[in-house]
């Protein structure tokens, strides 16, 4: 533990997993929401129907696609919705919002998991043991002025303090 910063000096899992592997872990949490979207579209295909009342699931190749999109978007323009263009930008919020919200659930995860090792160490150090082997340390001296005494462990060897 860094006494002048209160920082613990163990890199933790968010440097050692996340920040190396950020590039990859936005590109996944991307296809992740092209996942969503692709279901999203497909229950439109499915389920839907194009500005003339027709299901869409009787339409074929872009023609389905393009009413898929439209159904998305609130309907056709004719008819007052948004059209296909309202239909991309929901699909976009759709991919956005779930890739965020994979990207926060595994960061946070690991956040967490830093703070944990970090509020374990502070109580091994309040409890008289050693954080590398968890060893228990020996008591100071009688009147308490040998600090370097409590911060040897039989073990380890003497803490770094700095």
């Amino acid at each position: 533990m860094d006494n002048q910063t209160g920082k613990s000096k163990s890199n933790g899992f968010t440097r050692t997993l996340i920040i190396p592997m950020a590039n990859p872990l936005m590109q996944g949490a991307g296809k992740v929401g092209e996942v969503a979207q692709a279901g999203l579209l497909l229950g439109a295909k499915m389920f839907g129907t194009d500005g003339g009342g027709v299901k869409i699931s009787n339409h074929w190749g872009i023609a389905a696609e393009s009413a898929a999109k439209a159904c998305i978007g609130g309907g056709t323009l004719k008819n007052g919705g948004r059209g296909m263009a309202g239909g991309d930008a929901r699909l976009a919020i759709v991919g956005t919002a779930v890739a965020g919200v994979l990207l926060a659930g595994v960061v946070g995860t690991s956040l967490y998991a830093d703070y944990v090792l970090a509020k374990q160490s502070d109580q091994s150090l309040v409890a008289g043991t050693c954080e590398n082997c968890q060893g228990q340390l020996p008591d100071a001296s009688d009147d308490g002025s040998a600090p370097e005494t409590a911060a040897t462990c039989p073990q380890c060897g003497p803490r770094d303090s700095s």
